[in-house]
């Protein structure tokens, strides 16, 4: 049986978006590889991964009732509450221990998962409009500014916090607080705000950044 005209350009949207975002990750990938030859490029990287370490339950609520790199002279200066950036340093060193591959890895699937997000964020935005999402997901990928950011693992942070405000932006867009369903997705733009806080402080501008999406729109 052959498809309805609509079914056909529902596939043909499908097959395209498919294609876009595949060279957005050809893309990242061609710009970014050499990063998982370096070796660690931050001077605190060392220092949040000890302090990140969990070796037992105590670990874990350690990390959510102390500072960031506590008992270091670090907070002699600073005091940030991270907790869920510190637990992807976790997490890196129980799989790859002090093996930079695996941190440079898991810091190029963040930006990557970031710059896809952007992506679907500015299409929404534009109704639908591709070309315009992937040359903006394009240009944030391959921005000179985020060479400091991306390659520098002590630099995480930014990328989590971006990856989640992202997240819960395109929930609230997709949401409809009429049906249950929908009631979960405002949930889950919730839960992903109070991760994106996790990651760095200035998650606290995503309110500001939802009612500019209502207002505007």
């Amino acid at each position: 049986m052959p498809m309805s005209r609509s079914t056909t350009k529902l596939f043909n949207v499908h097959i395209k978006t498919g294609l876009l975002v595949t060279s957005i990750i050809l893309i990242l990938f061609l710009c970014w590889r050499d990063i998982f030859g370096y070796f660690f490029t931050a001077k605190d990287s060392f220092t949040l991964i000890e302090t990140s370490r969990i070796q037992s339950t105590k670990d874990i609520a350690r990390i959510f009732s102390e500072p960031l790199m506590n008992n270091t002279k670090f907070i002699n200066k600073y005091k940030y509450y991270r907790p869920i950036a510190c637990l992807s340093y976790s997490m890196d060193y129980a799989i790859w221990k002090l093996n930079p591959f695996g941190y440079h890895l898991t810091d190029f699937l963040l930006h990557l998962l970031v710059t896809i997000l952007i992506f679907f964020f500015i299409r929404l935005l534009l109704n639908g409009e591709q070309f315009v999402a992937w040359l903006s997901a394009v240009v944030f990928a391959i921005h000179p500014t985020l060479v400091e950011v991306g390659p520098a693992t002590a630099r995480r942070h930014d990328i989590l916090a971006a990856l989640f405000i992202l997240g819960s932006l395109i929930l609230v867009m997709k949401q409809n607080f009429s049906t249950f369903h929908n009631k979960s997705l405002g949930f889950l733009s919730v839960l992903f705000y109070a991760f994106a806080l996790g990651a760095k402080e200035i998650a606290i501008i995503l309110p500001m950044l939802v009612w500019s999406l209502n207002y505007f729109s």
